[in-house]
C-alpha cells in the first residue's frame, strides 16, 4: 500500500473536516521567498517528502521544515510528520524547534545546521544534529557550494545553489530537490532497513558469552548470572510520580537485584510490545500499556530511577529470527550499574539479565540507529 501525498486536506469526499495533521506544527513564513520540495530516499526508495519554506520574520530569516514519511511499523503503513523551524539573522541559528505527532523540543543558542544554514567556511563549528537532537562540534569541510561533515549519523555531505539546498546524503538516506511533491511514497520498514542477517545462532537466548566483529574490531559481551553480583540493598528513595508504582511493584524485594528482576517482568508484562509512532514518555507508556522496546527501556530506567537505582537505555542490535530470518535487529534495553558492574537487563524480552546476544551501539536507540544507518559491519563470531 502506497501512501498518495495530497498536501493539506480541507475534507472529505463527504464534506466532513479532516483535523489539521500539521496542528501545532511550525507554520511557514508570512512572507516566502524560498519554497522547494524535496524527496526523502532510503535505500534507493522514495519513501518522504519534505516540503521547505524560507523567509523574513522581524529580524531574521525562518527556515520551516514539513517532512512526511510512510513507515511499516509492525506490518502496518503508518504515515508519520515531523517539521522544523530554525531562526537566523545571516549568520548562526539563534532558535530551533523540532516538532512531531509525538511531542516537541525547543532549543536555543548558536549554532549551524548543516543542510539548512550551513557555516560560511571550512572549519570546526558547533551543528544541531537531528540524530541526536543535540549540539556537537564537528569539523565542516566547504568546498564551493558543497559541504561535508561527520556526525552521529556517520559521514554527510550536501550541496546548495542560489535557491538553497539541492541535495544532502548521510549513509542510507538522500534528500533531492524536486520540481514538485513526489506523487507516490513507498513504505519503509526500519527494522528492516537496518537489521544485520546472520547465520542461525540457537543458544543466543542463553547466551552468556557473547563476541562480535564490529568494523573490524573485536567487541566482548560477558554477561554476569546473579550468583556473581552481590546482594546490594536498596538506596534511600527519592520522592517521584512513578514512586508508588515502582514500590508496589518490587514488593517486599530485599536487595537490588530482586527489585532489578521484578522491574524487568513489570514492565515486559505491562506493555503490549506494539510499535508506536515517535516514543512515548515512560509514565504515559505505564498508564496507557502501551510501547515497544524503546518504551520498555525508558520505562523501566524511570521505574528503576524512582527507586534511586542507577539505570541508563541503551540502543544497539540483538540476534532474533524476525521478517528477515535469523538477524541481528534493532532493539532497546538497559543496563543497571550494582556494585561497580553494569548488568545488562531487557525489560522488553523480559530478560534480566539479557542474555550475551544483545549489541550496544549507543547510549539510545536513536544513537545507535544513527551508526547503524551509517553502514557499521558486525560479524557474529561466538554466542554461548
Amino acid at each position: 500500500m502506497s501512501i498518495v501525498w495530497i498536501g493539506s486536506i480541507a475534507g472529505t469526499l463527504s464534506g466532513c473536516a479532516e483535523p489539521d495533521p500539521w496542528a501545532g506544527a511550525p507554520k511557514p513564513p508570512a512572507i516566502v521567498e524560498s519554497h522547494a520540495h524535496y524527496a526523502i530516499e532510503i535505500l534507493g526508495r522514495i519513501s518522504g517528502h519534505e516540503e521547505r519554506w524560507i523567509g523574513p520574520d522581524g529580524m531574521s530569516t525562518a527556515v520551516v521544515r514539513r517532512r512526511l514519511w510512510s513507515v511499516r511499523l509492525g506490518g502496518e503503513v503508518t504515515p508519520l510528520r515531523a517539521a522544523s523551524r530554525a531562526d537566523h539573522a545571516g549568520g548562526p541559528v539563534q532558535a530551533y524547534v523540532r516538532w512531531s505527532e509525538a511531542g516537541s523540543q525547543d532549543w536555543a543558542g548558536i549554532t549551524w545546521i548543516p543542510d539548512a544554514v550551513p557555516p560560511p567556511a571550512s572549519g570546526l563549528w558547533p551543528i544541531f544534529d537531528p540524530w541526536t537532537l543535540g549540539v556537537e562540534s564537528v569539523e565542516v569541510t566547504v568546498e564551493g557550494d558543497q559541504l561535508r561533515w561527520s556526525g552521529a549519523g556517520g559521514p554527510a555531505q550536501a550541496a546548495f545553489d542560489a535557491d538553497g539546498l539541492v541535495w544532502a546524503e548521510q549513509g542510507a538516506v538522500r534528500i533531492e530537490r524536486r520540481p514538485e511533491a513526489p506523487p507516490f511514497l513507498k513504505p519503509f520498514d526500519p527494522v528492516a532497513l537496518l537489521a544485520i542477517p546472520v547465520p542461525p545462532q540457537p543458544r543466543a537466548r542463553r547466551s552468556l558469552i557473547g563476541r562480535f566483529d564490529v568494523d573490524g574490531q573485536l567487541v566482548k559481551n560477558d554477561v554476569p548470572i546473579w550468583a556473581q553480583v552481590p546482594p546490594v540493598p536498596l538506596p534511600p528513595v527519592p520522592d517521584s510520580p512513578l514512586l508508588a508504582e515502582a514500590l508496589a511493584v518490587i514488593g517486599d524485594a530485599r536487595d537490588q537485584r530482586q527489585a532489578i528482576q521484578r522491574l524487568v517482568l513489570h514492565v515486559a508484562d505491562r506493555l503490549d510490545g506494539h510499535p508506536t509512532p515517535g516514543s512515548l514518555a515512560a509514565v504515559d507508556a505505564l498508564k496507557q500499556g502501551r510501547g515497544d522496546c524503546d518504551e520498555a527501556a525508558v520505562a523501566f530506567v524511570a521505574l528503576a530511577g524512582a527507586l534511586g537505582l542507577d539505570a541508563s537505555p541503551v540502543g544497539g542490535l540483538v540476534y532474533a529470527t524476525g521478517a528477515l530470518g535469523p538477524a541481528l535487529y534493532p532493539h532497546a534495553w538497559a543496563t543497571v550499574r550494582i556494585a561497580g558492574r553494569e548488568i545488562p537487563v531487557d525489560p522488553g524480552l523480559g530478560q534480566a539479565p539479557a542474555d550475551a546476544s544483545h549489541l550496544a551501539l549507543g547510549s539510545s536507540a536513536a544513537e545507535a540507529a544513527a551508526r547503524m544507518s551509517s553502514g557499521v559491519r558486525v560479524t557474529v563470531l561466538e554466542l554461548r
